[in-house]
This record gives C-alpha cells, sequence and structure tokens, in this order.
C-alpha cells in the first residue's frame, strides 16, 4: 500500500480554505475541489483528513462559533455593571465581527435550516449562559436602575442589533454605496450609537 504523503500544515491550511470557502458558499454550495484547490492541496489529501464534506462542515462551524462566542459570552458573564457590560460587549462583538466577516451570515444561515447538529454544536460550543446576565438584570429592576423590561428582550436587542449589519454584507455595501473599508469605520463609529440606543431604552 502506497504510504501517504505528507504536507506540511495541511490541517491549518485545510481548516483556513475550507472556513474561507463554507463562509462564502454554505454548506450547499461549497465544494471538495475548491476547497482542496483554495488550500494547495490534492482532493485526494483533503478526504485523507476529512473523507466527507459534512465532517469538514462540522469543523468548520465548531472552528467559527469557538472564535466568536466565546469571547463574547465572557463579558456578558463578567461581574462588570450592566451599561458598562453593555458598552463592552457592543464594542467587542463588532470587533470579532470585523475580523470574522462572514462567519454570522454563515452561523444564521446554517441555524436557520434548524440542524440539530448546527444547533448541538452552537449550545456545546458557545459559552452561552443567560442566567448571570438575567440575573443581573432582575436585580437592576429590583434594586431601581433601570424600568421593568424582559431580560430576554434586552439581551435579545444587544445580539440583534450588533450582528444584523454582517448578515448580507454586499447587499448594505451596494445600498448604502460604501467600500468595505468605510462600511467597517461607519459601524465602529456605530458602535456607541448602538450602546446607548439600548441603555436610554432602560434607563430611569
Amino acid at each position: 500500500m502506497k504510504k501517504k504523503t505528507k504536507i506540511p500544515n495541511a490541517e491549518e491550511r485545510i481548516m483556513k480554505a475550507a472556513v474561507k470557502i463554507f463562509h462564502r458558499k454554505g454548506v450547499f454550495g461549497a465544494r471538495m475541489q475548491e476547497i482542496a484547490d483554495e488550500a494547495g492541496i490534492a482532493k485526494s489529501m483533503l478526504h485523507y483528513h476529512y473523507d466527507t464534506k459534512e465532517k469538514l462542515f462540522e469543523a468548520v462551524f465548531e472552528h467559527t462559533v469557538i472564535q466568536i462566542f466565546p469571547k463574547v459570552n465572557a463579558i456578558l458573564a463578567s461581574d462588570l455593571p450592566l451599561f458598562d457590560k453593555i458598552r463592552r460587549f457592543v464594542d467587542r462583538y463588532t470587533e470579532i465581527l470585523i475580523e470574522h466577516h462572514y462567519s454570522a451570515a454563515f452561523v444564521l444561515a446554517e441555524l436557520s435550516y434548524n440542524s440539530e447538529k448546527a444547533v448541538e454544536m452552537m449550545v456545546t460550543n458557545s459559552g452561552w449562559n443567560p442566567v448571570i446576565i438575567a440575573e443581573q438584570i432582575k436585580d437592576e429592576i429590583k434594586n431601581g436602575r433601570i424600568i421593568s423590561t424582559d431580560p430576554r428582550i434586552l439581551v435579545l436587542n444587544m445580539f440583534a442589533l450588533t450582528v444584523f449589519p454582517f448578515v448580507g454584507i454586499a447587499m448594505h455595501l451596494k445600498r448604502f454605496k460604501m467600500t468595505q473599508k468605510e462600511y467597517f469605520t461607519f459601524l465602529r463609529e456605530r458602535k456607541t450609537i448602538i450602546s446607548e440606543t439600548i441603555i436610554n431604552s432602560i434607563r430611569k
């Protein structure tokens, strides 16, 4: 039997290429040959590491979730005062999404297919635990520092207002007639507006 030739950093090259292709084309649009070409390896070598597209997709989805969500969830679970936490969350989440700007649409698309596997990986790897911030919001209400509000609505607003501009970036660039660089500068300027809009909606 012919021995497989090892390629330096093959796993890293495959993951980098797969992330790029899957993020832009999704699980149905991505092709193993295209990923192999992007990684600069033979398709047989790609199949040596990941024998099916589904297994490679799962690795990419897990990699993407780990790159993004534990970092922002650590902020939500921190001991920061609520208003500072909102500001830190919006700032950090925006910067992460700028760095990985195709990831938001990719994750949302896969979750929208109601893939049990995607949901399971999201729950397992995201580190998301809404209990801590929900209890903090309830304490703020009880102590009269913010108006009565459903914690779920507040948390969803934090995520939604931050992530939406990264869903369908090409459409937004065309709509606003901006380059990608101009758009990301605009989103960085928008961070304060998001934070203060959310804070002012609950401030007493």
